[in-house]
């Protein structure tokens, strides 16, 4: 298992609030999922 970089800064003409298909997810709820199941809608 990997992580990526933690952002340090981000730039863009929205609000990250407002990024419709971008989910976050702490890495110990992850437990027995795969990708697949974080795809579906």
């Amino acid at each position: 298992m990997a992580f990526l970089p933690k952002p340090r800064v981000m730039i863009d003409d929205q609000e990250v609030k407002d990024w419709v298909f971008c989910t976050t997810f702490h890495p110990t709820t992850c437990t027995g999922k795969g990708l697949e199941d974080y795809l579906k809608p």
